[in-house]
């Protein structure tokens, strides 16, 4: 089996009270109509997990947030029965 594996951001803000998410709407894929999702990117050649969140934050939405490396979480999914993709978020 294949294995993918991407990184991304859960970019947030408080405004007032509230706590505001960046989401990003992502293109049509294969079988998948598009969907709103946390920004994220499968890693690139020797990039680590985090810069490669820091990397896609600043490609897909042009920001420079601030990470707390100390919150991750991962997790692993089937694409098809040939790929299994693990994703990280900071």
């Amino acid at each position: 089996m294949k294995a993918e594996h991407s990184a991304g951001a859960i970019i947030w803000r408080k405004n007032n009270e509230e706590i505001e998410y960046l989401l990003i709407q992502s293109q049509p894929y294969k079988q998948f109509k598009s969907a709103w999702a946390f920004s994220k990117g499968h890693l690139e050649a020797g990039e680590t997990e985090r810069d490669a969140a820091r990397r896609e934050v600043f490609e897909e939405v042009g920001l420079k947030p601030e990470f707390d490396f100390d919150f991750h979480e991962s997790y692993s999914y089937k694409v098809t029965s040939e790929i299994e993709k693990t994703v990280t978020f900071f």
